[in-house]
């Protein structure tokens, strides 16, 4: 005679979670099938998950320069919710990394582990936390413009390494 292997419980916080996890997709009006791969809010879903699997240790959840790993770094991880710096800069600063940018060496280059998609996601998933008319101080403003005097110097460098190579 065989016996069946016994039934083992399901802890009762993880069945919780499933449960209203389950009962969440029921109540929401967008259902997941509703949200095309291509539209914005896709991307900031995606965006998230990039987040929150590269991102989140220095810069925290909610993206306010406080995850777990900021104590340990001067200068501390920016308040991404704040970031008065334009797409094209927060593109850069992803690819080429603080160092990379002028910025603190503490923010590695993830251009070469991050696919183009993906960092395309996470500068549309920063917008979405971005706080809407963030005060931005006066040597903010002029560092924003140096911001977009660098992103369009290397733009600009680009193309001529590119008609280079042509």
């Amino acid at each position: 005679m065989t016996r069946a292997a016994p039934v083992r419980p399901v802890p009762a916080r993880r069945a919780l979670l499933l449960l209203a996890a389950a009962a969440a997709l029921a109540a929401s009006p967008a259902r997941a099938g509703e949200i095309g791969k291509n539209s914005p809010q896709a991307s900031v879903i995606r965006g998230s998950i990039v987040f929150n699997t590269y991102c989140a240790l220095c810069h925290g959840s909610s993206g306010e320069g406080d995850g777990r790993a900021a104590r340990i770094y001067n200068p501390r991880p920016a308040n991404l919710t704040v970031s008065p710096y334009n797409d094209d800069y927060k593109e850069l600063m992803i690819r080429r990394g603080g160092e990379g940018m002028g910025r603190s060496p503490f923010m590695p280059p993830w251009g070469d582990q991050l696919s183009d998609e993906q960092i395309s996601d996470l500068v549309s998933f920063l917008r979405s936390i971005k706080v809407p008319d963030a005060k931005v101080s006066d040597a903010k403003a002029s560092e924003t413009k140096a911001a977009d005097a660098t992103v369009s110097a290397a733009r600009a460098s680009a193309a001529r390494l590119s008609d280079a190579a042509r």
